[in-house]
């Protein structure tokens, strides 16, 4: 113990010396460069023609509130900033000794304290009278010298050496001791990934109100190195090319290439993958996206071999009846799937069964409770629908994809022809503006329909209505289900969709046909059937789950590690209570 202290001590004092030794030369060198700038200062012409190139960083925001830190080390950055939260352009770190001026100055261009390979903010031969403005912005002293100043430099990578030399401290902030946080990681890759992120984090509020922090993360946009970091743009482009995509799917789902591809990703992407574990320091760490699983796992049993550290790790499976097999992994602590095929599934890829629980899809807020008929009727009355006609919604997605123009004027021309119970129908064209303003200016032969952009009011729209005309998205056939809406589908995304399509065809809630006329004509026997269309109404019912966010919420908050005996219950005492969403959705 002893030997210990002395050791800390020792290293302390050390720091301390050459922290000392750095700043007094950096100063010395600094006034004598200024007082010659001053004294003898030199033209435009000749500054630049005689005067080697200097690289110095340049201050041009407003003086901050606090000096930054002096110094970063990478347990520094891996381990938190106390000074996070100043203006990124003051956030300075040595980056070594240059051949030519003895060294030069780095800032980070970004928040992260540890990336900062670009060097922001140089002058290099500038013109005098732009040197002299920089210098008026708290760029520096004078340019006439640039020996002195790599003296300067030199001093300060002394003293830098010899802490580099030193163990690094890691420095914590304080946190609220109350709070535990939870790291959900995705890749937006669909909307389907971060809405259920969404779900999630709504239902850790509702049962452990301001006791858990939760942080979404598209990991490997925000922290995975070229080309890996242009998973979404990929995907956007292969999405629109159902061939293309079937192929890369196909191929990814081949044993040989799955392990290379882990193995090879693995190399490229653990350490800033570690780096994001580090930075966030999560309690919990949930993936809901297939591409979450084998490097964050192999970086957590890397940080749990140095460090003793061990974080669960929780999977939250999204899509609904057929998943790739990059979703399963052996290591996770838990792994939630929405339905029994998923189990099965998981079951062959190594999983145990005590690691595996069935609830359902997470869902958004607003399918967590029922819809009275008072409410139906109202919410018809706002869209501008016919209180009791019968209704079809047609949705072509986020992205307005899926040929809607087309299935809306052919389910519309089929509504229009004379039939006892009539019809309407609200299509939703998502971000597909073109296709929003060609069916508001097309002529509907007296059938009322409602045209949609992008909307946020789904779940008022599904209860509206008495079908649905969609793509086989898990989110919205689950939804479509929980409303207790027959299900017609127009088109999948191969792979992951294409279970969806038996789901829905075979669990007998529904048809599939990509021709709008067959749809057409399906929708438009649904909506003159009562009794098949209440039938399958009702299967639908049975296939949907409202509370499956709530119980998957539950058991995650029930992995969290022990608190302090000062702490809250646990998350079952909390669900106990019957919140007035559960009691509803109940």
């Amino acid at each position: 113990m002893m030997a210990d202290r002395a050791r800390r001590g020792a290293r302390d004092l050390g720091r301390t010396l050459a922290l000392g030794f750095a700043l007094t030369l950096t100063l010395a060198a600094l006034i004598t460069t200024l007082s010659a700038s001053s004294a003898a200062p030199s033209s435009p012409s000749s500054s630049s023609s005689s005067s080697p190139s200097l690289s110095l960083p340049v201050y041009l925001g407003p003086p901050p509130s606090r000096p930054p830190p002096l110094f970063h080390s990478p347990a520094r950055a891996r381990f938190g900033n106390e000074h996070a939260e100043q203006p990124r352009h003051w956030r300075w770190r040595f980056g070594g000794i240059s051949r030519n001026t003895g060294g030069i100055f780095r800032r980070s261009p970004s928040i992260s304290p540890d990336k900062s390979s670009d060097i922001v903010g140089d002058v290099t031969q500038s013109s005098s009278a732009e040197k002299n403005r920089m210098l008026r912005a708290g760029g520096g002293g004078g340019f006439g010298s640039p020996g002195k100043w790599s003296l300067a430099a030199m001093a300060f990578a002394g003293g830098w050496g010899l802490m580099r030399a030193l163990p690094a401290v890691a420095v914590k902030p304080p946190q609220d001791d109350k709070k535990q946080k939870i790291l959900i990681l995705l890749s937006d890759t669909g909307g389907g990934h971060r809405a259920s992120a969404r779900a999630l984090c709504d239902a850790f509020d509702i049962i452990k109100p301001g006791e858990v922090e939760t942080e979404i993360v598209d990991l490997w946009t925000d922290y995975a190195p070229k080309p890996f970091n242009n998973f979404v743009k990929n995907y956007q482009y292969l999405a629109k090319r159902p061939l293309m995509w079937r192929s890369l799917y196909g191929f990814g789902r081949w044993g040989p290439f799955r392990r290379s591809s882990n193995e090879w990703t693995s190399w490229k992407c653990k350490k800033p993958f570690l780096e994001c574990i580090a930075e966030k320091k999560p309690d919990l760490i949930i993936s809901v996206h297939p591409l979450c699983q084998f490097v964050p796992l192999r970086a957590l049993r890397k940080m749990k071999k140095e460090n003793q550290t061990n974080i669960p790790f929780v999977t939250v499976v999204t899509d609904l009846a057929s998943a790739h097999p990059t979703w399963f992994h052996k290591d996770v602590d838990m792994c939630f799937v929405p339905t029994e095929g998923l189990k099965k599934m998981a079951q062959q890829h190594g999983l145990k069964d005590e690691k595996i629980k069935v609830h359902g899809l997470p869902i958004r807020p607003d399918f967590w409770t029922s819809v009275s008929p008072e409410q139906r009727e109202a919410i018809r009355k706002e869209f501008g629908l016919d209180p009791t006609a019968p209704a079809v919604l047609v949705v072509g997605g986020g992205d307005g994809v899926g040929g809607i123009s087309k299935i809306a004027k052919a389910i519309g021309d089929a509504l229009a022809t004379p039939n006892p119970d009539g019809g309407q129908m609200v299509v939703v064209c998502g971000k597909n503006a073109e296709a929003k303003q060609e069916l508001e200016e097309h002529d509907w032969r007296g059938i009322p329909v409602h045209v949609e952009g992008f909307t946020d009011r789904m779940s008022d729209l599904m209860a509206a209505s008495d079908c649905i005309v969609t793509k086989a998205g898990p989110g919205t056939v689950t939804e479509a289900a929980i409303r207790g809406l027959p299900v017609m589908l127009s088109s999948y995304l191969p792979g992951q969709e294409r279970g969806n399509v038996d789901y829905v065809v075979k669990g007998g809630f529904g048809a599939f046909n990509r021709k709008p006329e067959v749809i057409a004509e399906t929708v438009k026997n649904w909506i003159e059937d009562d009794a098949s269309r209440n039938k399958m109404s009702e299967i639908a019912r049975t296939k949907g789950n409202p509370t499956a966010t709530f119980e998957i919420a539950k058991d995650i908050l029930d992995m969290l590690p022990a608190k302090s005996p000062s702490s809250s219950p646990p998350a079952a005492s909390a669900l106990s209570e019957n919140t007035p969403e559960m009691e509803t959705a109940l």
